[in-house]
């Protein structure tokens, strides 16, 4: 039997009782039952992404539940049928009308699968809640922004801020924090003038001169001081140590603060129907209360004075141990109880788990972009201020940019990350829209060579759980056969979500990789993504990432790593990705941009480049990136930007060392790249600043070369008095002429 929700309410005049029975599916988790503290009310506990059994008892008749998206009759009569819990998390209000009117309310609580509901999830709403705090410091002066309890503004962000406030002071470092100012309250130090009686004798100083000179006394005569009656007023200045402190006002006064916000929350709970949700939010809010009654109630905020300004200069708040963590705290809550998301995901009770993880992630990866660029990302451009106070503006469909700079084997590299860009057809996509989770954009900053964009998309997939799943073959598997992680899974086809990448990678214009952001395990973490050929891109693959207590991010790590690796790649020259993309440009441009190719032998008046190569290790790095340096113009044997050389339709290769020739066609111009960067490509010992290099095609035409060898070749180089190893000019038929 499943377990039972008891729902008892008044109908039409009638004291009737429904009940909700849920149970579960053979070898599927069963719900559990969660009593709540302080009371005797039972709730339902189901978990995210599993399907249950229901049924209604009660009064005969058709009934229809709500919210219809969850639950799905098997019936006419709607009195049974089954419960998809789908991919929202938290509390779920459950009202059964029977015909048109209401017959009663319940309330079930739906558990994530993958994040610990009590744990991982929470940090993850704190680290939103404390990254947005953050921006609203950086953009708005705390002393600007006006803090006031609004319990009837917005329902979601109302419980964002309690849920916010338990977590925070519920934390291990806020409570130290708390134990530290008990334990070294800030003393400050106050002067008192204090009625003295002079013929007892009294301490000198430029105060007592001062009240003794207005009274016509002179200083010299103290020994007839007792005659004068005016002596009696002479005042001494006491210093004496006192708590009450601007620092010490300040942290009973969020205290305080905190205590009202839960009496307001505590006032609008008790005027509601008792029912389970309300009987666990009042137990809550009287909890939290009853922690923070505790710690103010300590002597040292007992004779304490009330704060009459916000002391945002304050150094002791902003610097001392202890002080520090409170103000800080009290600002990230109250700024961020200003924030109005404009998203469903946070409304409450019932959460879109999988959104709220797609908003998390971003600002995750967005650090790890920040810190591949070294710089901060204007990210308080999020914000917006209007009439109803600070707005959050990541939607859906909604594009966000963020720019920056990366310094890489000597060029600047310009990186844009995006959130939810579309790719529209035919620019963007060529078969049909597609809008990621998030793009990351790499080119070079001065924008001058389209084939040279790097696309890069990442999706926030909450479903994923295990790598294992993401990439897992169906070999080796009975039919009808799932692998315990797919069981954990609800068996969902997660396979899909590689697909999906692929999708983008195909479909998107400029795009060298797709790789899905997930909450999986730490066995998981490390997983190298998947590259199509030897180089880091173009590839797939997936990334862990997961909230933690300290706020660490798990999975971070690596995630950066893999863009600082993206970043590299994408600035090194001569890469087979970056020839490759070339091509394709080059292959598909509206106009044939290539020479000709010769059906025959070369024409008499082909013009033929004779190139040197130096070593073994210099030609196997012309073969590898299918390239040719020459000197820059300065240095023996250089030449200029404008160089006939760089004209020539064959290139014909030489090696001494190795007694070898290639020939090749020049198929880009040149390409100036400092020495860096040409190691960068695995280039051997360059020895000058600065190249040329030049793209090759080889051609494999063995006949054309048979009467050639690396002896002759330099002999033609030293009939037209060239220096040796330079690059030297001449046709084809003066090259055979010298052959022979």
């Amino acid at each position: 039997m499943g377990e039972e929700l008891l729902v008892q309410t008044a109908l039409r005049g009638v004291q009737s009782t429904y009940v909700l029975r849920i149970s579960a599916l053979p070898g599927k988790s069963a719900p559990r039952v969660k009593l709540l503290d302080g009371s005797s009310y039972e709730l339902v506990q189901l978990f995210e992404g599993e399907e249950y059994l229901y049924s209604w008892e009660g009064p005969a008749g058709d009934v229809v539940t709500e919210p219809r998206e969850l639950f799905r009759p098997d019936r006419h009569s709607g009195r049974s049928g089954r419960l998809r819990t789908g991919l929202s998390v938290g509390f779920v209000p459950v009202t059964v009308f029977s015909g048109l009117v209401e017959a009663g309310t319940c309330e079930l609580e739906v558990r994530p699968r993958k994040l610990t509901y009590e744990d991982e999830y929470k940090w993850m709403l704190r680290d939103i809640a404390e990254q947005m705090a953050e921006l609203l410091m950086e953009r708005f002066a705390a002393s600007d922004l006006q803090f006031s309890v609004d319990v009837e503004r917005n329902a979601s962000t109302l419980y964002q801020r309690f849920e916010f406030l338990r977590a925070l002071i519920g934390s291990e470092d806020f409570q130290g924090a708390m134990q530290e100012v008990l334990r070294r309250p800030h003393t400050g130090w106050v002067t008192t003038p204090t009625p003295v009686e002079i013929s007892r004798g009294v301490r000198p100083s430029s105060n007592i001169s001062k009240q003794l000179a207005r009274r016509g006394i002179d200083a010299r005569n103290l020994g007839l001081l007792g005659h004068f009656d005016g002596a009696r007023s002479i005042f001494e200045d006491k210093t004496e140590a006192t708590h009450d402190t601007t620092p010490n006002r300040f942290v009973r006064h969020a205290f305080r603060h905190w205590l009202f916000l839960l009496g307001d929350l505590q006032v609008a709970l008790e005027k509601q129907t008792r029912t389970a949700p309300i009987a666990r939010g009042l137990a809550e809010v009287r909890e939290l209360a009853s922690t923070i009654e505790q710690f103010i109630s300590d002597d040292l905020f007992l004779a304490l004075g009330d704060l009459d300004r916000f002391p945002s200069e304050d150094q002791v708040l902003q610097k001392r141990q202890g002080y520090r963590e409170v103000f800080r705290a009290f600002l990230e809550f109250e700024l961020g109880a200003l924030l109005t998301w404009s998203d469903s995901s946070f409304a409450a009770g019932t959460r879109n788990v999988a959104a709220t993880y797609e908003y998390w992630a971003f600002l995750q990866l967005a650090k790890c972009v920040a810190r591949v660029a070294g710089v901060d990302f204007a990210m308080a451009d999020l914000l917006t201020l209007d009439q109803f106070g600070l707005s959050v503006q990541i939607r859906k469909g909604v594009e966000q940019v963020f720019c920056g700079i990366a310094v890489r084997n000597g060029r600047r590299m310009s990186i844009e990350l995006w959130f939810n860009k579309t790719y529209g057809v035919p620019q963007g996509s060529w078969s049909r829209s597609m809008r990621p989770d998030y793009s990351l954009l790499i080119q070079p900053e001065s924008r001058d060579k389209p084939f040279e964009i790097v696309l890069v998309h990442f999706d926030a997939k909450y479903r994923v759980q295990f790598i294992r799943n993401l990439l897992l073959s169906s070999e080796g598997l009975e039919e009808g056969e799932v692998s315990d992680e797919e069981a954990l899974t609800r068996g969902e086809a997660t396979s899909g979500d590689l697909l999906k990448m692929h999708a983008y990678r195909d479909a998107i214009r400029r795009t060298s990789g797709a790789y899905v952001l997930y909450p999986g395990g730490d066995a998981e973490l490390g997983r190298k993504p998947l590259s199509e050929y030897q180089e880091l891109l173009p590839g797939l693959g997936a990334f862990v990432l997961r909230p933690a207590e300290g706020g660490d991010v798990l999975g971070s790590v690596e995630l950066q790593g893999f863009i600082e690796r993206v970043v590299d790649h994408s600035a090194t020259r001569l890469t087979q990705h970056q020839r490759s993309r070339y091509w394709e440009d080059a292959v598909y441009a509206p106009t044939d941009s290539t020479r000709d190719v010769y059906a025959g032998l070369p024409p008499g008046s082909a013009t033929v480049l004779l190139g040197f190569v130096k070593s073994k290790e210099h030609w196997e790095w012309i073969k590898k990136t299918a390239s040719y340096n020459v000197r820059v113009s300065g240095r023996e044997g250089g030449v200029g930007a404008d160089s006939v050389l760089f004209n020539a339709q064959l290139i014909l290769l030489y090696c001494p060392s190795i007694n070898k020739v290639r020939l090749a066609r020049l198929v880009a111009g040149p390409e100036q790249l400092s020495a860096l960067e040409l190691k960068a490509t695995g280039y051997p010992q360059p020895q000058g600043p600065l190249y040329w290099c030049v793209q090759l095609l080889w051609v494999n035409r063995p006949e054309w070369t048979e009467k050639l060898s690396c002896k002759l070749v330099e002999v033609a180089v030293s009939s037209q008095g060239g220096p040796l190893g330079g690059p030297v000019l001449m046709t084809w038929a003066a090259l055979l002429s010298t052959a022979s």
